[in-house]
């Protein structure tokens, strides 16, 4: 089985294979639990287009919760930049969304109480946006215009992408903050764990200071940039 796209949650393993059905087995015993093998769903989740290269761009993947499965192509190559919902419980399609953005996705993930955020992609003066993970509705368009090619990341209580450096959504103030001396890396985006913010390298020629960083929080520190005569 060539499965270009995996996940797992309730007990269940969610795979798509390109062209053939997108389908659930039992984690424990791997028994089939259904299979989607729709053509129009299957078109809907990737319709190639020829001769466009990728670069870092990722194949077809996969976001799953226990009640929906969530399928989003590389839009670089695809001619119908959408996302696919089916239904966790038998794989039926719930909705799917066409142009979201303009290019692609600059990242989809769970954020806010489970529901689903859908960064705009590179140079896209398209917002980012959450969506009812049920209907597919956008429920609210957040101030973030991501700028060049960093992929955007989360914890539960900030966005990060790249600004002109690392830009962060505040979720409790509603605003984005920035913090231009450094950048998230390309593929990686800015990874929050342990407490801490990890930039790793990159290998563009971008300005910036290079090599790999964690980043803590500042506390009550503030810093006024402005020099004040005395």
């Amino acid at each position: 089985m060539d499965s270009r796209a995996m996940g797992i949650c309730g007990g269940k393993v969610f795979f798509y294979v390109p062209g053939t059905q997108v389908g659930c087995l039992d984690a424990q015993t791997g028994k089939g639990l259904w299979s989607n093998t729709d053509g129009e769903t299957l078109k809907a989740i990737e319709d190639p287009r020829e001769g466009v290269a990728t670069r870092f761009a990722t194949d077809c993947a996969a976001l799953c919760t226990e009640r929906v499965l969530f399928l989003f192509p590389d839009m670089s190559k695809m001619v119908k930049p959408q996302m696919v919902a089916l239904s966790a419980a038998d794989g039926k399609l719930l909705w799917k969304r066409e142009r979201l953005a303009v290019e692609g996705y600059g990242g989809v993930f769970l954020f806010d109480e489970g529901k689903l955020l859908v960064a705009p992609p590179n140079y896209s003066k398209d917002p980012c946006v959450m969506l009812d993970p049920q209907t597919g509705q956008t429920m609210k368009e957040l101030p973030i215009r991501k700028y060049a090619c960093a992929r955007v990341t989360a914890c539960p209580d900030s966005i990060f992408f790249r600004d002109n450096g690392l830009g962060r959504y505040d979720k409790a103030q509603g605003k984005v903050v920035r913090e231009n001396a450094t950048r998230p890396p390309c593929t990686d985006g800015a990874i929050p764990a342990n407490g801490l913010l990890y930039l790793g390298p990159w290998c563009c020629r971008c300005n910036g200071l290079h090599g790999s960083e964690a980043l803590c929080s500042a506390g009550d520190f503030r810093y006024d940039p402005v020099a004040k005569d005395e």
